[in-house]
């Protein structure tokens, strides 16, 4: 009897693990741009940039970016605005901050039929400024490794930029 209730047990548990990794809780809206070079993934539904309101956005930014401080990835904080005709992403990409790197504004208008439209960005600190298309695209994972190959991870204390302790 009592391998009976553990069987149950361990049955319900499984269930209630595969209906949590399937939630929507879990999914992603990416995008690509630059020719698909550069890969952006948001937390939350495509319907967080096509249904009418303000919300804010969180992700990742990964890809041919120029190195920064020896990452290869680093994360997004901005917000979707959206309306009945269109969509404005905004955000900004926390690169970190060391020589010739900077955080970069991003903004985006959407078509919320698409999810795609003209980008602007721009890096004060490289005071350099781009244009291209931001697309959908299919998610994929981002690098794993965090320190770039021609270099190790900065030890605490100052940075190249004289920043810290």
């Amino acid at each position: 009897m009592h391998i009976k209730h553990t069987r149950r047990l361990t049955a319900a548990g499984l269930g209630l693990l595969a209906s949590l990794a399937s939630t929507s809780s879990f999914a992603s809206t990416c995008f690509t741009a630059f020719s698909g070079s550069t890969h952006f993934q948001f937390v939350g539904q495509p319907t967080t940039f096509t249904t009418a309101g303000v919300r804010p956005v969180v992700g990742v930014v990964f890809g041919q970016l120029g190195n920064c401080a020896g990452l290869s990835h680093w994360p997004l904080i901005g917000a979707v605005t959206v309306n009945a005709t269109s969509a404005v992403l905004g955000f900004r990409a926390m690169t970190a901050d060391a020589a010739s790197c900077g955080g970069t504004d991003i903004t985006v208008n959407l078509n919320p039929a698409t999810l795609s439209g003209p980008m602007q960005s721009f890096n004060e600190r490289a005071s350099f400024g781009n244009t291209t298309t931001l697309v959908p695209a299919a998610c994929i994972a981002a690098p794993s490794n965090v320190v770039a190959a021609e270099g190790a991870a900065l030890a605490a204390g100052r940075d190249p930029m004289g920043n810290g302790q």
